[in-house]
């Protein structure tokens, strides 16, 4: 079982989509929480904090829009990837549900196989974001073809320098830039400098 040990709040108001896709979920190894309209799922989102979130957009109460931005906005529940599910197969409402903060849109009816793609991209797209995050608080990180260095001290600074030549060595072939941000004594703050290599 593939997501063993991870949980998935559905979201639906259709009883027969929502049960087939809780049978089909736990079999992937998923503790399964429901909720059949937005509200109800909003306030279980809030106190289970799942991995996921499954949310149809067509529901009494507060319909899926309603209830992603709600969710997007909430400090506790932000970071939860959402997969929208719906009918409603216009590029406006994709669009939409992707500029509020869905990571994916999937269009009814599905098939479970898809389902399951869609969460292991999802679960990937927060991994490589997490791991974006982390690098960028590292002293030394790599992104976009540019090499950022953050150093306490001056450019002149001779471990600066060997840290700098290492670096450049092992990124070589794709560096285009080189943002240095340095603190020293004899500067008040801090100084970004761009070098084309």
């Amino acid at each position: 079982m593939i997501f063993q040990g991870k949980s998935v709040l559905i979201i639906e108001d259709q009883d027969f989509i929502r049960r087939v896709a809780i049978l089909n979920l736990k079999r992937l190894g998923f503790k399964v929480l429901e909720a059949n309209n937005g509200k109800t799922g909003f306030e279980l989102a809030k106190s289970s904090n799942p991995n996921i979130i499954i949310l149809d957009l067509m529901m009494p109460i507060l319909d899926g829009f309603q209830a992603l931005k709600l969710l997007k906005n909430e400090e506790s529940t932000k970071k939860i990837p959402v997969i929208i599910t719906s009918a409603l197969t216009e590029k406006d409402k994709i669009l939409k549900a992707l500029e509020a903060g869905a990571l994916d849109y999937l269009t009814k009816p599905y098939q479970i196989e898809i389902l399951k793609r869609k969460i292991q991209t999802t679960f990937k797209k927060v991994e490589s974001l997490e791991k974006s995050k982390k690098n960028e608080s590292s002293p030394i990180f790599y992104k976009n073809g540019y090499l950022y260095i953050k150093s306490k001290h001056t450019i002149a600074d001779k471990q600066l320098i060997i840290t700098l030549i290492n670096s450049i060595l092992k990124f070589k072939e794709t560096i285009t830039n080189i943002i240095i941000n340095s603190v020293g004594p004899n500067l008040n703050g801090i100084c970004e400098t761009p070098i084309i290599t």
